[in-house]
């Protein structure tokens, strides 16, 4: 037998050689009764996604720290500016339409009004 099919399982339970996944301890798919390659996990836990947290009918917990972009430092999250740059925490807005500018902007992105 070569060594690529020793590595990959060789002929399996087909009345060849023995060895491989699948022979021995069990047989090969669906010999134990669940089948568990049908659901698509393995008996060990691979491939088993943890339950997201919070479930439907609960309520997000609102942000009380918001990272400031200038420096990183935790701020409240109704902070206007860090408590340790001084860097405003409220994004800008345009003075024509009242659109968010980002942080260095010099137009408006909706309207082109120049930013102060």
């Amino acid at each position: 037998m070569g060594f690529l099919k020793w590595i990959t399982g060789g002929h399996g339970s087909r009345g060849h050689h023995g060895g491989g996944y699948g022979s021995g301890h069990g047989g090969g798919h669906g010999s134990r009764g669940n089948d568990h390659h049908a659901r698509g996990r393995d008996p060990h836990g691979w491939g088993w996604q943890a339950p997201a947290s919070g479930g439907a009918g609960q309520d997000a917990a609102p942000l009380r720290q918001l990272a400031c972009a200038g420096c990183g430092a935790l701020n409240d999250a109704q902070a206007r500016f860090c408590t340790q740059c001084g860097a405003a925490q409220q994004s800008a807005a345009c003075r024509r339409c009242h659109a968010a500018l980002a942080a260095g902007a010099r137009f408006c992105p909706a309207c082109g009004t120049q930013a102060a």
